[in-house]
């Protein structure tokens, strides 16, 4: 298999689109402010639950809420500063989503 092959393969599973989500996961339409506000509390929630676990020396679980806690602050990050989520991988048979999405 050559570059060529491989780049067409991958242009019909995957490409680069630029997309501003206002919404929650998969564009549900809810209220961004909402979304905003109960985002920020999920993950005060989750970085709370991660130096907890920390602590306790639990690295397995600390793990995946480090992942939470990266991918929620990436969204929020978003949201505060443009007022939406930039979303850019979109996947052909699913839906748009960003490197934050994959971590959560």
């Amino acid at each position: 298999m050559n570059n060529q092959d491989l780049n067409l393969i991958l242009n019909k599973f995957a490409s680069l689109t630029f997309s501003a989500n206002k919404y929650i996961a998969f564009s549900i339409p809810i209220n961004p402010e909402l979304i905003k506000y109960l985002v920020i509390l999920i993950t005060l929630i989750i970085s709370y639950q991660f130096i907890i676990t920390t602590k306790k020396g639990d690295y397995s679980l600390a793990f995946p809420l480090f992942c939470l806690m990266l991918g929620s602050s990436s969204n929020i990050f978003d949201r505060i500063k443009y007022g939406f989520v930039i979303d850019y991988i979109n996947i052909s048979f699913f839906s748009i989503l960003n490197l934050a999405d994959v971590l959560i």
